[in-house]
């Protein structure tokens, strides 16, 4: 049944039963002699009065809950909300300290090698870093190669090839020695003759870095 239907009618059978008593009192007032002839209105506003109250219990009952409450045998249990925990990020410290060169893009140095004789055009000449290989640890060795090359017809196009190696060896920044070799080759084959030339000055690059104290 509607609440508010159960509450009106509570509320005429309650407004009833006082209104019952008051007459009842009034008219025992005015005709004392007529006291037990009440009794019938003292029943009617008695039983308005039971059924006001039995309204009451029934549009209680009838009304609507909240979600987080239930009913159970006329009692009331009401769960607590939930909790929702929340974690908060530490703050963290500001950075001050100064980016390092690299990281500003400066260029690295080039590694030089140790050991380094190249030709007039850059090109490592691999033979002769080879023959240097013994030289001490504490020291680097660095050379140009000069290459000159001729041909004699009257000797049936015979083709002789001249080198000039260029060296110095340093220590640090200090210079150890500086020295220049010089070997010569031949042949009906230009590379032949470069071969020959090149055998010689080999020999002879190890030969003058023994001396090298």
């Amino acid at each position: 049944m509607n609440t508010v239907l159960l509450a009106g009618i509570g509320i005429v059978a309650f407004m009833g039963s006082v209104a019952s008593v008051i007459s009842l009192y009034a008219d025992v007032a005015r005709h004392p002699v007529r006291e037990w002839s009440g009794v019938p209105r003292v029943m009617t506003a008695v039983g308005l009065f039971v059924v006001s109250v039995a309204a009451g219990l029934a549009a209680y009952r009838a009304a609507p809950r909240p979600d987080n409450a239930t009913t159970s045998s006329g009692s009331i249990t009401v769960s607590a909300p939930a909790t929702e925990s929340t974690q908060v990020a530490a703050p963290q410290p500001a950075d001050h300290s100064q980016p390092s060169p690299a990281s500003l893009g400066t260029p690295a140095r080039p590694v030089v090698p140790r050991l380094r004789i190249a030709d007039a055009s850059g090109a490592s000449i691999p033979q002769l870093v080879a023959a240097a290989k013994d030289l001490r640890h504490e020291y680097a060795l660095e050379g140009v190669l000069l290459e000159q090359s001729e041909q004699a017809p009257e000797l049936q196009d015979l083709y002789t090839v001249h080198l000039t190696l260029n060296a110095t060896i340093t220590e640090g920044r200090g210079v150890v020695a500086a020295f220049s070799l010089r070997s010569r080759g031949g042949g009906f084959q230009i590379e032949a003759a470069r071969a020959q030339a090149l055998d010689r000055l080999a020999t002879a690059l190890q030969e003058r870095l023994a001396e090298v104290p």
